[in-house]
């Protein structure tokens, strides 16, 4: 030891191995404290101190200091960008809900009995309607702003909102049922129905407040005041053309359903709902960075930057290609066998992270890694350490190792991409490359393999390349559909809709040229097809 020091090689645990030093539990409270162990062990110390030159330990100290900063300063914009969506949204309705409550009250400024109490049942001016009309859209606006104020997987901002929701439904239930028995002649009929819509909408919040995760939340939420407007606007219907009948005129009650109408049109569409959201967003924060660093902070979760990367460290594997063989990757099916032939690896000494699609031809794919594999023997002199998600993956604890997937990938010196004709529908695959990226990789760090089935060379290229000119991660599977709901809620709560996530990975194939790439190998196979027929 005392040698190795004298020589300017130093070992630096806890630079490049975070999780060997005493630290607060992790989020799962699985990151082993060691540190002691291996203090208290000079023959350890020794040995890595003597083989770890102190260059090739900042080198990787900076990195890894780099990744946490990236991720925090990712976690922050998610934050951020949280905070001002739900700040000023929240301020909107509730200010919007309080003019709302003064114009039911019985002291009202605007008139004694409120926005329409006070007109005549069987009233046909021009103002009345107006009135109406404009109560009525001051009551179903808020909607439109509550709900929309929580990103996609912001479970405690949904809960609130259903929470300050179900409130001014049990006061608007308190308002009405004051209100007819303040009349001469109350309709015992109204006193009952108007609670018993509204308390549709209670039940079904609770119900949705229930879920654990966001995509069924937000779903019954949405499908709750679904259901719930279309029961007020039949109430509406009902009692507007009681009014019609009884006045010989069409009752200005009418003028209640238009609005309903068109929020229930708003709410049954998702797609307008999220280019809502997405315009939204842009406003709050219209740097695409920003934003596609908030995605990577929806895929490490809650915990702490510091936390994700010393897990990151203390899970980190990788095994050498040579151990594999063509049976090992024939097909997905969990190998536990596989997992002990990788090992626990230094962050950022590994050489590539291997990104593929399981759906591609395994003949093909295999031959496409081996070639990969020799260029890198030729160019190296050694074999390559690879992340494999097979090999490197605990299988006893999935999650977990997902939840490092970012920190994985940037602990590789590169990423390869082995893409045949279902790499690109694959939302994992998308998810990779789009993590390398944003972690601060260049291009230059990605290579692309194509992956081509024997003797069907010409229609896999033109796959490959229709894929490039098609891609849309909307239409993206993933073997796990909780997986996809997942990615798909991250993404939306970072861009508010696919498109302005599209655009961002379409923007790294254009930055790597793969799509050029494909097209030339596709001419370039067509003309030799005819030079060979010729």
């Amino acid at each position: 030891k005392n040698d190795a020091t004298q020589s300017g090689q130093v070992f630096d645990c806890q630079c490049i191995y975070p999780c060997l030093v005493e630290m607060t539990p992790s989020c799962t409270e699985s990151t082993p404290k060691v540190g002691s162990i291996l203090s208290s062990s000079p023959q350890i110390m020794q040995v890595l101190s003597a083989f770890t030159p102190k260059r090739f330990l900042n080198n990787r100290c900076v990195q890894t200091q780099a990744v946490e900063v990236r991720i925090s300063n990712a976690q922050r914009e998610l934050a951020k960008m949280r905070w001002k969506m739900n700040a000023l949204m929240l301020s909107i309705g509730l200010a919007q809900t309080v003019v709302y409550a003064c114009t039911r009250s019985r002291h009202a400024l605007l008139t004694m009995r409120g926005m329409y109490l006070d007109l005549d049942p069987c009233a046909t001016e021009v103002e009345a309607y107006l009135r109406v009309l404009l109560f009525t859209t001051l009551y179903i606006g808020r909607l439109a702003i509550w709900f929309l104020a929580p990103l996609h997987n912001d479970l405690i901002m949904m809960r609130l909102v259903m929470l300050l929701d179900i409130a001014f439904v049990l006061m608007e239930d308190a308002f009405e049922i004051a209100e007819q028995i303040s009349l001469p002649m109350p309709a015992p009929v109204r006193v009952v129905l108007w609670p018993i819509v509204n308390l549709y909408l209670v039940f079904g919040f609770v119900l949705a407040m229930c879920h654990q995760k966001s995509t069924p939340m937000q779903r019954d939420m949405w499908r709750t005041l679904h259901i719930w407007l279309w029961l007020k606007i039949v109430y509406c219907a009902f009692w507007s053309t009681y009014a019609s009948v009884r006045c010989g005129t069409v009752a200005w009650r009418f003028c209640f359903i238009p609005p309903m109408l068109a929020m229930a049109w708003f709410v049954s569409c998702p797609s307008l709902r999220q280019s809502y959201q997405a315009n939204m967003l842009a406003f709050f924060e219209g740097r695409s960075q920003a934003r596609a660093a908030a995605a990577v902070a929806g895929l490490v979760g809650r915990c702490s930057a510091t936390e994700v990367v010393a897990q990151s460290a203390a899970r980190f594997r990788d095994v050498e290609l040579a151990e594999l063989c063509f049976t090992d990757l024939a097909d997905n099916v969990p190998n536990p066998l596989l997992f002990s032939l990788s090992s626990n690896a230094p962050m950022h000494s590994c050489d590539a992270f291997v990104s593929h699609s399981w759906h591609d031809d395994a003949d093909a794919k295999w031959k496409a890694l081996q070639k990969w594999r020799n260029g890198f023997i030729e160019a190296h002199g050694r074999e390559p350490r690879v992340w494999l998600d097979k090999c490197c993956i605990d299988q006893n604890d999935i999650e977990a190792d997902l939840r490092c997937l970012p920190i994985f990938l940037s602990g590789c010196q590169r990423l390869v991409v082995f893409c045949g004709p279902t790499y690109l529908s694959r939302l994992w695959c998308i998810m990779e490359l789009f993590t390398f990226v944003q972690l601060g990789r260049k291009a230059e760090s990605i290579e692309f393999e194509v992956v081509l089935r024997e003797d069907h060379e010409e229609e896999d290229l033109q796959a490959v390349e229709e894929a490039f000119n098609t891609f849309d991660a909307q239409t993206c599977s993933c073997f796990d559909a909780e997986d996809k709901d997942r990615m798909l809620s991250i993404i939306h709560a970072a861009f508010g809709n696919m498109n302005k996530f599209n655009d961002e990975v379409v923007a790294i194939f254009r930055a790597a040229q793969w799509r050029n790439e494909v097209r030339q190998k596709r001419l370039s196979r067509s003309s030799s097809s005819l030079t060979a027929s010729g």
